[in-house]
């Protein structure tokens, strides 16, 4: 008995029934339950098999020999399995045949042409060096695509046991993009990332940023805030370039360059001060949300766990790993996992004689190898309808907070309007440039007459000079033009009238009959998911000279109840200009 009275059989009823067990295992020399269940957890680990794609590559090469160089991208693909296979390939492989290798080197190497002209897809399966129950595939497909040869390799993983390590691009890659100029996204590769260091290089990267078509990253790394030396970047350019070839681009965004994007895009979606930056693609500086190209500033990466080298770890395989993550992958790179699916079986190679139970293990590999096959395919698809669903959710979101502050300002102005709540301020106050009109207008404007990005685009170019006067034009707009649409009544009508007549502005339709259609979109805008054209215009002085002649375009939202401001303050094309 002990000192509190009790037995030892008392003292046990006290201790939790898990704790007793625990003990009980340790005394006969098993650990612990949570100790055995960890050591066991790698075997049970290890009884599944886990499918992974791991990257997806598609180039292009421009030709003018179209058939010339189909068959050097062929031979160089052939040449890159020859050396992994560690063996000649047959010589049906050089003439553009079908042809299966099997046995020594690779679990297995073929190639076939597809049923439809202009198309041959090989694939090479390796075991990994490291990890016998790991095996690599590597897929090849060579096409003619309208006035360029495309190029599309994927690399997927299949492994028992404990996930396999992160992604890399294949060597194959490396061989083509070495061997000729190929372009991704319409851009030239090149040996390096690519060095935005002018306002007209900036230009250009947001050209590339804001293309519709384009399906891959870009990665920008911005240099020091005092130094326009790439050399002074938290990651190394080069060495992303490197281990992301084909798969993003790459751009180096010095302290000049990153001036001139800021202005474009805004600060909330710019790079600056060794950050980096994803743009992922559909970017588009009016509607994207930062969160959806992710940065990440120059504190944070020297923080990083591990550093800056652990950090551009995670990056490139953050990378890789969105190749294979877009919803139509399947869609824009149709070659098959097996290349005999799209052609008869081809001859096989003869291989040496093997012993009963190697010709047994080799069959059971092949049964493995299709099974990882349809497995993978399984779960691409997969992916693919999560990736759809995921975008339109983002997409929905967006539209839902654009909504919810349109109706918000909306709402604000129509109690200001009734008189039941304060004053607006009368915006005598107004910016001395129109780099200060943007917020400007968040202030003096909202829920009254929105400025399309666009409108503010313009005005940030222009050399027009008086800025005061394109100002107190949008608070005409505010105080009597959206009076009248609102309650109508020739008093509203004249009180419009007199407020422009007092500026020297007149309001004008913009165009009669046709002649809108004379100058493509230059009058219209994209506003509520459609094009929405410039219906009316305040005029002001006609003169040719872009500092004097001022002009406003704008319409009449009738589903927001607002005026959109899509152009200013100079005038737009005419027939005569």
């Amino acid at each position: 008995m002990d000192d509190g009275g009790k037995t030892k059989e008392d003292a046990g009823a006290a201790v939790p029934a898990e704790t007793r067990r625990d003990r009980a295992m340790a005394d006969r020399g098993g650990g612990s339950l949570a100790e055995q269940l960890a050591s066991a957890l790698p075997r049970m680990r290890g009884a599944r098999r886990t499918v992974l794609p791991a990257c997806r590559i598609r180039m292009r090469i421009p030709a003018d020999d179209l058939d010339g160089a189909f068959g050097e991208a062929r031979d160089e693909v052939l040449r890159w399995m020859q050396d992994r296979a560690g063996r000649s390939l047959p010589a049906e492989a050089w003439r553009g045949e079908g042809f299966e290798l099997a046995g020594a080197g690779p679990l297995r190497a073929e190639a076939a042409p597809a049923r439809d002209a202009g198309r041959w897809t090989a694939r090479l399966d390796e075991a990994d060096g490291d990890a016998p129950d790991r095996l690599w595939a590597t897929e090849a497909e060579i096409a003619r695509d309208g006035e360029a040869i495309s190029v599309h390799v994927r690399l997927g993983c299949a492994a028992r046991g404990e996930s396999p390590p992160a992604p890399s691009v294949p060597g194959l890659v490396r061989r083509i993009a070495d061997r000729f100029d190929v372009v991704v996204d319409g851009r030239p590769v090149g040996a390096g990332p690519w060095l935005v260091d002018t306002r007209e290089r900036a230009e250009t990267l947001l050209a590339l940023l804001c293309n519709p078509g384009r399906e891959r990253d870009v990665l920008t790394i911005a240099t020091h805030d005092l130094d326009d030396d790439p050399s002074t970047a938290l990651v190394s350019p080069q060495s992303v370039f490197e281990r992301t070839l084909g798969a993003a681009h790459v751009a180096v965004v010095t302290l000049s360059a990153t001036f001139a994007l800021t202005d474009r895009v805004g600060k909330e979606l710019s790079v600056f001060r060794q950050a980096v930056r994803t743009y992922k693609p559909g970017f588009d500086p009016w509607r994207a949300e930062p969160r959806d190209h992710p940065l990440a500033v120059g504190t944070r990466i020297s923080a990083w766990a591990g550093g800056p080298e652990a950090f551009e770890d995670f990056l490139v395989a953050t990378c890789l790993r969105a190749t294979v993550g877009a919803a139509d992958r399947e869609e824009r790179s149709p070659f098959p996992f097996a290349a005999r699916r799209t052609a008869p079986e081809p001859p096989r190679t003869p291989v040496p004689p093997a012993t009963p139970s190697g010709d047994e293990r080799l069959d059971a590999l092949r049964r493995e190898n299709e099974e990882l096959r349809a497995e993978t395919l399984r779960l691409a698809e997969s992916l693919g309808k999560a990736e759809k669903e995921r975008n339109a959710a983002v997409a929905a979101r967006n539209e839902a907070r654009a909504e919810a502050r349109s109706l918000r300002d909306r709402a604000a102005y129509l109690e200001r309007m009734r008189g039941n709540a304060p004053e607006r301020p009368d915006g005598s106050a107004v910016p001395g440039s129109f780099g200060q009109l943007e917020q400007w207008s968040k202030e003096q404007l909202d829920g009254a007459v929105r400025l399309h990005p666009r409108a503010i685009r313009a005005a940030k170019k222009s050399k027009f000079e008086d800025v005061a006067l394109a100002c107190r034009a949008l608070l005409i707009l505010r105080d009597h033009y959206v009076p009248m649409r609102l309650e109508g009544g020739a008093d509203r009508q004249a009180a419009y009238r007199e407020a422009l007549a007092r500026e020297g502005l007149k309001d004008e339709p913009t165009f009669a009959g046709a002649r809108a259609g004379e100058h493509g979109d230059a009058y219209n805008v994209e506003h509520g998911g459609r094009n929405r054209q410039l219906e009316r215009h305040l005029k002001g002085s006609n003169a040719r000279d872009e500092r004097r002649g001022f002009r406003l375009y704008f319409f009449w939202d009738d589903s927001d109840r607002e005026v959109v401001v899509g152009w200013l303050p100079n005038h737009l094309p005419t027939r005569i200009s």
